[in-house]
């Protein structure tokens, strides 16, 4: 439980778009706009075996209360003029319910204050869908990413990625019906130390496949 008003109060974080930026999508909301972060959960479902989320953080998805996180949106937008933000998870959608009624609660300051969000680290794509993408639109997302790592199965299957290649690409088509969103993947080369030069073309021909 809990947020973080209290800190952010004593941070001039609506000078810092000044200097930097967040990542391209803090670039493509605006270079002039405002931007800050926010998290809803902590820790991630997976426990793929390139990422030690899981060594860090514990096993399992903890989720702050959405009252919270709102109320620190709220006042980042309002007190301290943020107009983009860029969400912190490692598994965002790792409780659905939760990530679609603090959607819901988002939308009222996007139509309010044009608010975007974006989210850099990568969706689970299996937990992707038309109603949270259009969720997502309405409530001020402009992109995200999503992990798929590899092309070949049995690399997906040594990583221990929670996605198969069917998965993967029956949930692509979903990018199809949602231009306005830019999605990026995340992809790895050389796993192992061992991945063949066809194993890492099997990851190219799925990323031109899928668009």
């Amino acid at each position: 439980k809990g947020n973080l008003i209290d800190t952010y109060k004593d941070i001039p974080l609506e000078n810092y778009s000044r200097v930097g930026c967040l990542n391209p999508f803090s670039r493509m909301a605006g270079r002039n706009r405002i931007f800050a972060t926010f998290q809803l959960n902590r820790g991630c479902r997976a426990n793929c075996r390139f990422c030690d989320v899981t060594k860090f953080m514990g096993r399992g998805v903890r989720t702050f209360p959405v009252e919270d996180v709102i109320a620190e949106i709220n006042f980042l937008v309002e007190q301290k003029s943020v107009r983009h933000f860029d969400v912190l998870d490692d598994d965002f959608l790792g409780n659905p319910i939760v990530v679609k009624n603090l959607l819901q609660k988002m939308i009222p300051l996007k139509e309010k204050y044009g608010i975007t969000w974006s989210a850099s680290n990568g969706l689970i794509l299996a937990s992707c869908s038309e109603e949270i993408f259009q969720l997502a639109i309405d409530s001020g997302c402009i992109g995200f990413r999503i992990g798929i790592e590899s092309g070949n199965a049995e690399m997906l299957r040594r990583i221990r990625k929670p996605a198969s290649l069917p998965v993967i690409r029956e949930k692509s088509t979903l990018f199809q019906k949602f231009p306005g969103l830019f999605v990026g993947a995340n992809f790895i080369v050389g796993l192992f130390g061992e991945e063949t030069f066809g194993q890492m073309l099997d990851t190219f021909k799925l990323a031109d496949e899928i668009k």
